[in-house]
């Protein structure tokens, strides 16, 4: 049976889609659930974040680069604004933790960190160095001073 080349492309991009998100599953749904503090909600963001890539992951021109930068994107976008309605949630408690995540946590470089939350280098630096600062008058590590540690991690 002769297979069109559309058809054989559609699947071999399913494959490589499946692979990239068992790749990344783990850390898109521990980062939602350092901004969300709830499992289910932030299954729900793996969950979507995972659907709304698939559409730019079909492209011809996509950058198998951008895949986990666009992840990291879409998920904080979208827990974001599931926590905007949530006034005791400070926003710039958010960020903190968020890049606190994504430096101590997942050790990605800053230049995916600038990438991912749009600041410049030497703003995320002064704010790392600022936490490092608080955390060492509070006599702890910061790399420890949060809860990250303790963060659910979903196996797939």
């Amino acid at each position: 049976m002769n297979t069109s080349p559309l058809l054989r492309k559609l699947h071999s991009n399913n494959k490589m889609y499946a692979k990239y998100v068992h790749k990344y599953a783990n850390s898109i749904y521990s980062l939602s659930y350092v901004m969300l503090e709830e499992s289910v909600a932030a299954e729900e963001v793996t969950t979507c974040t995972f659907l709304e890539l698939y559409e730019p992951f079909s492209q011809a021109d996509w950058n198998p680069r951008q895949f986990s930068l666009q992840a990291y994107q879409f998920c904080i976008r979208q827990c974001s604004e599931g926590l905007t309605s949530d006034p005791l949630r400070s926003t710039e408690a958010l960020n903190e933790r968020v890049l606190k995540f994504l430096w101590y946590g997942m050790k990605l470089p800053l230049a995916d960190i600038q990438c991912i939350l749009g600041q410049s280098v030497p703003i995320l630096k002064a704010q790392l160095r600022k936490e490092r600062e608080q955390a060492n008058k509070k006599g702890h590590p910061s790399n420890h001073s949060h809860g990250l540690w303790n963060t659910p991690i979903l196996k797939i």
